[in-house]
């Protein structure tokens, strides 16, 4: 999780804990989220929580979901509105604080009566789960913070679990359970029919397919090669995969958990390129916008880099990305001139050295 590119990782559900895993390994200068929209959405959420107005965020995630509507990079809004209501919680409270045992008291009071309200009890258990385990890799974590935050999911799993005939109905319930399951280490079968389930559905939501990559990175179990296995899946599918770029999304989300798939013979360059003009055509705000530079200067590709290099004189939206001014500005030199320069990089467990080019 210290890889420097973090832009998928709201594109993960439940990944606020990617965030402070990652946060909590690279303690430099702070970083500030320059994303406008969610960070309107995520005050927009703690106000709400703060005013126990818990159905509205029900009723506005729901909304979108059922109209499909997007944030300006074009994630799902109503899946994010459950991501940035995680992420409003873990900024501002911590981990010990009274509130939570009010919050998840009334949240689980109000998921017994109302179905749709497990989604938010689910992810407050979450953000809870991991603020009292922390970031880092579990053998550096203490024994009890460990049981602590398995016994919160394993509230979560039951609370999604008792309810599935009734919730499948919803997108959000796969990814929620999917995300449950492998955090829980579940396994592989379980994680498997999870995803082929949940895409027969949903087959145009593709915060499922980017849950489906998260698993099956190494430190989470998987391997390289599996998550290349999803790639080419990617690349075969026509229709709404396709159409929302899902290849460059889910490379985002290998890169984000510092495995740089596209250093392997087995990358589709075309693919990914193809989904990235689908991506600009569709979703150009200046994060995206910012991704394409940079993924362009790890790929030569450097027509793409010029396009979008007017997209780096504003902030930085990627948290992890401003702690990287040295390799920006390599980037940047690169795109006007050509120049050709080494990038040093770790992949398969080895490091190496990438010829930008």
């Amino acid at each position: 999780m210290t890889h420097p590119f973090a832009r998928g990782l709201t594109a993960v559900l439940l990944a606020v804990s990617a965030l402070a895993a990652t946060t909590a390994a690279v303690s430099a200068a702070p970083a500030v989220n320059n994303d406008p929209a969610r960070n309107t959405l995520k005050i927009e959420l703690d106000q709400l929580t703060l005013a126990g107005r818990y159905g509205d965020i029900v009723a506005r995630a729901d909304a979108d979901l059922a109209k499909a509507t997007r944030l300006p990079d074009g994630s799902w809004r109503g899946y994010e509105t459950y991501i940035q209501f995680e992420r409003a919680l873990m900024e501002t409270r911590a981990g010990d604080d009274a509130f939570w045992n009010k919050l998840l008291t009334t949240l689980r009071q109000r998921a017994e009566k109302r179905p749709a309200d497990v989604f938010l009890y689910v992810q407050a258990l979450h953000a809870r789960a991991w603020l009292v385990r922390g970031g880092g890799y579990a053998s550096h974590v203490p024994a009890s913070q460990r049981h602590s935050f398995r016994q919160l999911m394993d509230l979560a799993r039951t609370a999604l679990d008792k309810r599935s005939a009734t919730l499948a109905i919803s997108p959000i319930w796969w990814a929620q359970r999917t995300t449950v399951a492998n955090e829980l280490g579940e396994g592989s079968d379980k994680l498997s029919a999870l995803f082929e389930e949940g895409v027969r559905r949903f087959p145009d939501f593709h915060p499922l397919y980017l849950t489906r990559m998260r698993a099956l990175t190494p430190k989470w179990g998987g391997s390289e090669d599996a998550m290349l296995d999803l790639l080419d899946r990617i690349a075969a599918i026509d229709g709404p995969a396709r159409e929302e770029g899902l290849y460059a999304r889910a490379f985002w989300v290998a890169e984000n958990e510092g495995e740089l798939v596209n250093l392997d013979p087995r990358f589709k360059k075309d693919a990914w390129r193809a989904a990235v003009d689908v991506i600009a055509a569709r979703w150009a705000d200046v994060g995206n916008r910012q991704r394409f530079f940079m993924n362009g200067c790890e790929l030569s590709d450097r027509a793409l880099a010029k396009d979008h290099v007017d997209a780096m004189d504003a902030p930085i939206v990627d948290e992890l990305m401003q702690l990287n001014g040295g390799l920006i500005d390599s980037c940047r030199k690169w795109a006007a001139s050509g120049e050709v320069f080494l990038m040093g990089v770790r992949y398969r467990g080895k490091d190496q050295h990438l010829l930008v080019q």
